[in-house]
């Protein structure tokens, strides 16, 4: 993208794309503004399309003043290129859009909407960490939590107590989250028409179709962002329960926090900066790694009871669990070592376990020493 100055006020934006692909025949050029009109076909059969993107940019083009260039060499490549008349609001910069979008962010994490504290929301995870991060972002809209680590806890909450919104994880040991949501729904009634919202990592193309398929309501991606959670809180909560308000909360303990903060941020291979965003804060990020130190030696025995039954299943939800509190403390790379071990017991990759899980069970030991010696003395 450029520009060249036009008349006052006002520039060419110039547009350029190139690529290295196969190229176009000089005798075809043409007929790539033809409706429906494919060139090379049979070369390009296995190539989807109708033939109406270059004719439909063409006409839009037109319509704006400009027209659309081809330059291309047959097996080489092409370039596609056009300008088009703007006018110029002001001449100044825009300044550091990054910098501007961080800013933004912040007030967004920072500023309340609303509160809703007539509101009742229930969450259903497995991994202790994860429903820290939900509890503490709900916090700052007022509603009513209440948290359990499986889908056998939510169906005796679900029972007795009507909610506004559920937030189902979806892979749990035991009664995954598709389980429960069905068995809310049928014997559950004063939640069967609850909207339930999934939890998952397994953010790819269609994931949300295919959730929406099984019968939740909406899903959200972990790590949750604080901004999409109270939006999307907000969009299924009665308007009557939703009182707007711009208030923020003060944290009495912030010099304390930061002095642990800026100890674990030293530990090699932690991204704190990266878990106070996905926390929410700082204090929520201070009980993830405290959870995370506290649960280690469990986690541990979990995993390596699983490896050497050779219980892949178990092993790896285990090392899915593990993956999700690494992210949360900021140990980015150590979880994407853990994801990996996941995909291996999804597809039982029996070698890359076999392999892999002693060093990450030697990794976990030596994080679970380095936050040892921080919390010692350091959080009550």
């Amino acid at each position: 993208v450029d520009y060249e100055e036009a008349e006052s006020g006002a520039i060419l934006l110039k547009v350029s794309v190139k690529d290295t692909g196969i190229g176009i025949k000089p005798e075809d050029v043409e007929k790539l503004f033809s409706p429906y009109e494919r060139v090379e076909q049979q070369r390009n059969k296995k190539i989807e399309g109708t033939g109406l993107g270059l004719s439909i940019t063409k006409n839009l083009l037109e319509k704006m003043g400009s027209r659309l260039e081809v330059d291309s060499v047959y097996g080489e490549g092409s370039e596609f290129r056009f300008a088009i008349r703007q006018t110029v609001r002001s001449a100044e910069g825009v300044g550091d859009l990054k910098e501007r979008e961080d800013k933004k962010n912040v007030v967004l994490a920072e500023g309340e909407r609303f509160h809703a504290p007539n509101a009742r929301v229930l969450v259903v995870d497995d991994v202790e960490m994860n429903l820290i991060v939900a509890k503490n972002l709900l916090k700052r809209i007022q509603v009513s939590v209440d948290a359990v680590l499986s889908g056998d806890e939510a169906l005796q909450l679900a029972e007795i107590h009507p909610y506004d919104v559920i937030l189902m994880d979806s892979m749990m040991p035991g009664m995954n989250g598709e389980d429960t949501m069905q068995k809310i729904r049928t014997q559950c009634p004063m939640n069967a028409e609850t909207p339930i919202i999934v939890l998952t990592a397994h953010v790819v193309k269609g994931a949300r179709e295919e959730y929406l398929r099984l019968g939740y309501t909406n899903y959200l991606a972990k790590p949750l962002d604080a901004v999409k959670l109270e939006a999307m809180i907000q969009s299924y909560l009665p308007d009557e329960k939703i009182i707007f308000t711009d208030d923020g909360e003060k944290n009495v303990n912030a010099d304390e926090d930061a002095d642990l903060i800026t100890r674990i941020s030293k530990v090699k291979g932690i991204d704190a900066i990266n878990g106070v965003e996905t926390a929410g804060g700082e204090d929520a990020y201070l009980l993830l790694c405290r959870n995370f130190h506290d649960t280690a030696k469990t986690r541990m025995e979990m995993i390596r009871e699983a490896f050497e039954k050779e219980d892949y299943d178990n092993y790896t939800i285990q090392v899915h669990a593990l993956k999700s509190s690494a992210r949360l403390i900021g140990a980015i790379e150590f979880s994407k070592r853990a994801a990996e071990l996941e995909s291996a017991g999804r597809e039982g990759d029996e070698w890359l376990i076999k392999n892999k899980t002693e060093n990450i069970l030697k990794d976990y030991q030596w994080y679970y020493e380095r936050f040892d010696e921080i919390f010692e003395g350091g959080l009550k």
